[in-house]
């Protein structure tokens, strides 16, 4: 009787552990889930974030070039007049006298000097031909003479009887 209780307990021992190891396995798996479900919010979260980072940036970048646009150019800067000024070479005894000091530009007509310089730079001058626009009907003839042409080439290149359709291949 003695070792049928024993046995009976050892049984009951035995299904209470598989019970209790088939739990722990069931509670690492919802865990494992948990952490992995964790982990994508995390990742989420960091793309969001860096994404309202450089949103900010983008923010202020903007604000600062439209403060820069809005702003009136005050004057040149001190440097930036005197790299404008010529340098001149100091005279010895032999080459004569010193020229007279040329008159010194105003600011606003160094300015002026120097805008007229880039619109140069930036927009040559062209040469009188190319200034003169054709007229659009010139323009039109023009299209249509090289249209004519490009027929008549097709059609001779058509109508010319050594031609064969694969251009000398398989002979």
């Amino acid at each position: 009787k003695h070792q049928q209780e024993l046995k009976a307990l050892q049984t009951k021992q035995k299904k209470g552990f598989k019970t209790l190891v088939a739990r722990q396995n069931r509670e690492a798996k919802i865990m494992n889930r948990r952490f992995h479900s964790l982990g994508a919010v995390e990742k989420r979260e960091a793309r969001s974030l860096s994404t309202a980072l450089q949103r900010r940036q983008l923010i202020s970048l903007a604000q600062e070039y439209r403060k820069a646009q809005n702003a009136p150019q005050r004057t040149i800067k001190p440097d930036f007049a005197r790299a404008v000024q010529p340098v001149e070479q100091e005279r010895t005894a032999s080459q004569g006298p010193a020229p007279s000091p040329a008159p010194s530009l105003s600011q606003e007509d160094t300015l002026e000097a120097i805008r007229e310089t880039g619109q140069d730079i930036v927009r040559p001058t062209q040469p009188e031909a190319m200034q003169e626009q054709d007229s659009l009907a010139e323009a039109f003839r023009r299209a249509q003479k090289q249209k004519e042409k490009r027929e008549q080439a097709k059609d001779r290149d058509r109508d010319d009887p050594g031609r064969t359709r694969d251009r000398g291949r398989g002979r």
